[in-house]
């Protein structure tokens, strides 16, 4: 019985010292796998808060591997075409570590980077120092180095960079830890793919800036040439059309000197004459009423071009009813032959210029005048107002009228066209109605249909800025 007890104890303290050494391990694995964890998301943190300065991730990545595995020297390198070059490391010793910086690896048996590119997956040296493959021996030496593991940077199936870890002692690394330096190797193909995509997406960005502001400055040179053509075809018009009055003008005053001159010499040679001077007098009135007549359209011509060199917002801004401004508009104009017809939706107000917007409604109502219809023809002239879908307001002035052409369709809002220059038209109302609606920060379009008619659509903010 005694014998009995004695090897019960004994099984007891037996299991009980299996119990304390697998608790021991359980504990030893939970308390690794929590340094494991705390490294990964260490890695993880730095990666995504460094991503411009790979040397400071990859270094870090260097690291917690090294610290989990109890490594001495490591080193990561990374491949650049047919070699391999140092990238970063945790070297103490200067003179191993300027070797190591130094060197270029290829391809072979002679180096553990070079094994790794030879098979493409993790490689393991026992005792470089004693490994007769191996052939920097001087260099290991130099660093201390013994047990070495150098494991793959892979991207997919390319093979961007090496690894590697080293011990002072001949301790070679464990599976377990072969897969911790692999996991953290795809975080360190992360951080430099990472830092590729960073520095394509700056490089592409500093291509796109360069090519924006060669095109702003290209934009700007069209602008500049288009600004001085249309001044050039602005003042070459206006010249045109100065001239021709002016001509005029000068032409009859010159006819109504040599008939007073003319008048004073047959005075001093016979005295007066009383048909003679009724003649002359009749002649200087016509004369004076034709050069009046051509000041006349002059003056108008520069006054016209007054308006188009500074239209301005006149008038004051405020609140205004859109009805109310159009009953206005038509009230301000002369008689007409033709059938005016306002239709506007109900409570439509507008924040803006209602001077400026009359200047341009009635511009536009003349316009139509003018041109859509003959002498002898009637015709009806339709003005709607309304708030388009985005919030802005359309104001339409349209006609059943003759049309314009096509080939006049793209041109009428240039200064001095004009179909309608036999019936003393300048060419300067749309151009002038353009600027105005510019002015107001909108926009004036129109379509034409010929024999049918013609409508101008002038869209700007309800509430101008």
């Amino acid at each position: 019985m005694a014998a009995v007890g004695a090897w019960k104890r004994m099984r007891i303290g037996q299991s009980d010292s299996e119990l304390r050494k697998l608790v021991e391990q359980q504990a030893r694995q939970l308390n690794e796998a929590a340094q494991q964890q705390a490294a990964t998301a260490e890695v993880l943190r730095v990666i995504s808060q460094s991503a411009t300065n790979l040397d400071h991730v990859l270094t870090t990545v260097l690291q917690k591997a090294a610290d989990l595995c109890a490594a001495g020297p490591a080193q990561i390198f990374r491949r650049d075409g047919e070699v391999f070059r140092y990238a970063v490391s945790r070297i103490l010793n200067p003179v191993y570590r300027k070797i190591e910086q130094q060197v270029r690896i290829r391809p072979g048996r002679e180096t553990l980077v070079g094994r790794v590119a030879l098979e493409g997956q993790a490689v393991h040296i026992d005792d470089a120092w004693a490994d007769p493959e191996y052939g920097p021996q001087g260099d290991v030496r130099i660093g201390n180095v013994r047990s070495m593991l150098g494991v793959p940077l892979l991207k997919g199936s390319d093979l961007i960079g090496v690894m590697v870890l080293g011990r002072s002692e001949v301790l070679p690394f464990s599976p377990a830890e072969i897969v911790l330096v692999t996991t953290f190797a795809d975080q360190a193909v992360i951080a430099i793919e990472n830092a590729r995509l960073f520095e394509e997406a700056r490089a592409r960005t500093e291509e796109l800036e360069g090519s924006l502001e060669r095109l702003r400055q290209t934009q700007d040179r069209l602008v500049q040439t288009e600004k001085l053509a249309a001044l050039g075809q602005l003042v070459a018009g206006v010249a045109h059309e100065i001239n021709t009055p002016v001509g005029n003008a000068i032409t009859v005053t010159s006819i109504v000197e040599r008939e007073l001159r003319r008048l004073r010499e047959r005075t001093a040679q016979t005295g007066v004459d009383p048909a003679d001077l009724t003649r002359a007098l009749h002649r200087l009135r016509d004369g004076t009423a034709m050069v009046s007549a051509n000041l006349d359209r002059a003056a108008s011509l520069i006054q016209n071009f007054s308006r188009i060199a500074s239209v301005q917002l006149s008038g004051g801004r405020r609140r205004f009813s859109a009805k109310t401004l159009l009953d206005k508009a038509l009230q301000a104009l002369p008689p007409q032959r033709h059938s005016l017809v306002v239709e506007c939706q109900e409570g439509l107000d507008i924040d803006g210029y209602p001077d400026l917007l009359a200047q341009v409604i009635e511009g536009l109502i003349r316009n139509a005048g003018t041109h859509a219809y003959a002498e002898d023809e009637t015709g009806t002239i339709a003005i709607r107002a309304r708030l388009t879908e985005e919030g802005d307001v359309a104001i339409r002035v349209e006609d059943d009228g003759c049309g314009i052409a096509p080939q006049h369709l793209n041109r009428v809002f240039e200064p001095f066209f004009t179909t309608g220059r036999g019936k003393g038209a300048l060419g300067l109302g749309l151009h002038i109605a353009h600027g105005a609606v510019a002015a107001m920060m909108g926009e004036i379009a129109v379509e034409s249909t010929v024999g049918t008619g013609t409508s101008f659509t002038v869209v700007f903010p309800q509430y101008n800025p």
